[in-house]
């Protein structure tokens, strides 16, 4: 038994198993690279970069495509890879123990930790939009590129209920009971769709019986789901909402009605409530409020040269007013989320890209590992170098 464990250990601390994953690594990026013009940067580092298998397929709009169709390559994923090399790392590190060779020790720490701060920004790490405009203060941002169905209760203004369900757990016939709220049930879920006029060639949509589609003449197109980041899908569901056996009604719900229009009410009971299918928010326990926001141009153009914001910070438990200006290269760090100068639109509206990631200081601890071990190897080889000469 201890033969074959030895043999074992040999083989997942060996350098050729290091080669090997890194070579992997490299044909992984390769065609997760090609495959962004055919996915989208986000789809195609979900694809290959956030998952244990990826499949490559010859793209339909290559040369010689009706030939090659058939073409389809699997390859490790990057959550797998990445695994592996930290199990090659942490059997490496046991050659390495013994007398002088510490700075190799400290390298191969250095690297596991890198690869440990990689998987933690994968899980862990959100990125969201913050916009504010003069005067306007928030506790949460926004993410674009995620919706979630919102049933809000607002007839208690100090007791404010919310029930939010990502529109990714969605299913046709689910059926939401939110507690202290209405039922929800879905009735349509489309991955993309876009809202027309009503034309002869386009009839008016008939299945919400409430809301802002069941008055306006549009007509709701399905469309394929699509991977272009300048293209984003259109999320949409039909839902409908009962107070137990009793039907409400049904209400279309899709980002553009969020976006344009007042929010979609409804009053029941003396209550107020309000659905949407929104930007998926990330709250706060701080708020941030925009007092200025400056821009300057390049002379003679249109052309922005820069723009910051000066906000103010209000933090738990005294909310003491905290003035911060958050510029292109000055971002706003607290609470583990950093704050970036993204955009604005218009003369007073500020567009800030939001970023919060608890591991954020573990690449800068495996770097500095990584750096101490090197010098140290190399102070030691040095070392031992001039005994061996002046011998």
């Amino acid at each position: 038994m201890k033969p074959l464990l030895s043999s074992l250990r040999r083989k997942l601390s060996s350098l050729e198993l290091t080669l090997i994953l890194l070579g992997l690594s490299m044909a992984l990026v390769f065609f997760g690279t090609l495959d962004q013009v055919e996915f989208g940067l986000r789809n195609a580092q979900e694809r290959y970069f956030e998952s244990f298998f990826a499949f490559w397929s010859y793209p339909p709009s290559w040369p010689l495509a009706p030939y090659f169709h058939w073409l389809r390559l699997g390859l490790p994923g990057g959550y797998l890879l990445g695994s592996l090399l930290l199990l090659n790392l942490s059997f490496s590190l046991t050659r390495y123990l013994r007398r002088g060779y510490q700075g190799l020790l400290l390298v191969h720490t250095g690297l596991m930790l890198l690869l440990i701060s990689g998987f933690g920004m994968s899980l862990f790490q959100t990125e969201s939009q913050l916009l504010l405009e003069e005067g306007q203060a928030k506790n949460y941002s926004e993410d674009p590129h995620t919706l979630e169905l919102a049933l809000v209760d607002h007839s208690d203004p100090e007791n404010t209920l919310v029930a939010v369900i990502d529109f990714k757990h969605t299913r046709v016939g689910q059926n939401h009971t939110p507690e202290g709220l209405l039922h929800i049930c879905i009735l349509e879920r489309y991955e993309n769709t876009r809202l027309l006029p009503t034309s002869p060639q386009h009839p008016t949509y008939s299945h919400a019986s409430q809301g802002l589609a069941s008055s306006m003449p549009v007509h709701l197109m399905p469309l394929s789901k699509s991977y272009k980041d300048e293209a984003p899908n259109e999320n949409t569901l039909l839902v409908a909402l009962y107070d137990g056996p009793t039907p409400l009604g049904t209400w279309l719900l899709h980002p553009l009605l969020h976006r344009n229009f007042p929010p979609q009410t409804l009053t029941h009971q003396g209550k107020t409530y309000s659905i949407a299918l929104r930007p998926k928010r990330h709250y706060t326990p701080y708020w941030l409020q925009l007092k200025t926001f400056t821009q300057s141009y390049y002379p003679g153009t249109q052309i922005p040269k820069s723009f910051s914001s000066q906000v103010s910070l209000f933090s738990p438990p005294h909310w003491q007013e905290s003035p911060v200006c958050i510029a292109m290269n000055t971002p706003l760090r607290t609470h583990q989320t950093s704050y970036y100068q993204a955009s604005y639109s218009g003369q007073s509206t500020s567009i800030l890209q939001v970023v919060h990631n608890p591991g954020w200081t573990l690449p800068y601890w495996s770097l500095a590992l990584i750096a101490s071990g090197l010098c140290w190897h190399f102070v030691m080889s040095l070392i031992r170098y001039m005994k061996v000469k002046k011998g």
